[in-house]
């Protein structure tokens, strides 16, 4: 038996245990830079036993701290669009709208209308 099958075997019996923290519908981040929003629709292995997300290896994708974390929490939010984070106000109408880009979280677009209304309201 040679080293490298030793190796393999051994690395096999310390990773058999891995675990991630994300679920098919989340979004993680991938391309060239790792930084387009890809959405989770598969996660499974491939021939070798390596975890693939879409048929692609994970090492291929980072993980935003969000997703991490267990997503933000309900009185924690953070902008997908400019990572900018504020904690949630029970009197914001619109709790989820990025009051530095103006993109709204829930819609998953921007909504300069409601940032202007935002400022005008907290000015």
């Amino acid at each position: 038996m040679n080293i490298r099958k030793i190796i393999r075997e051994e690395l096999k019996v310390i990773f058999d245990d891995t675990t991630i923290s994300i679920k098919i519908g989340d979004k993680i981040l991938g391309g060239k830079f790792k930084n387009k929003k890809i959405e989770v629709k598969k996660i499974s292995t491939n021939d070798k036993g390596d975890i693939t997300i879409n048929d692609k290896p994970f090492l291929r994708f980072r993980i935003p701290k969000n997703v991490e974390e267990g997503k933000a929490t309900d009185s924690h939010i953070n902008c997908e669009n400019c990572e900018w984070h504020w904690d949630r106000e029970k009197e914001d109408k619109n709790p989820l709208l990025c009051h530095k880009c103006g993109y709204d979280n829930e819609k998953n677009k921007f909504d300069y209308k409601a940032l202007d209304k935002w400022k005008e309201q907290n000015s």
